[in-house]
């Protein structure tokens, strides 16, 4: 094998190594990022739970939120939005020349 195939393979090598550590802390991030979402989520639940319990909704409520709701105007559609070159860039692990 030429020097330069050996250089080659090794620089792969390194490239791959540094992508699957890089999906690694990805991989880790994302359960961290789910953890603590669904703990949010279930303190939002124990507090509405609370909350109904110590002041049940008026009879009144449902007609004044019919009123402020029907002036809104209906929610446009999903637009898919590009990620910014910033958004690429916010992780602290750098991949090099990859």
């Amino acid at each position: 094998m030429c020097s330069l195939c050996a250089h080659a393979m090794k620089t792969l090598h390194q490239c791959t190594v540094q992508y699957s550590q890089f999906c690694f802390s990805l991989r880790e991030l994302d359960l961290s990022l789910l953890s603590q979402l669904w703990s949010l989520n279930e303190s939002i639940q124990e507090f509405r739970q609370m909350q109904e319990a110590f002041s049940p909704p008026s009879p009144s409520s449902d007609v004044e939120d019919d009123i402020i709701y029907s002036n809104l105007s209906a929610l446009p559609e999903h637009q898919a939005y590009p990620l910014s070159s910033s958004s690429s860039r916010s992780s602290t692990m750098d991949l090099g020349d990859v």
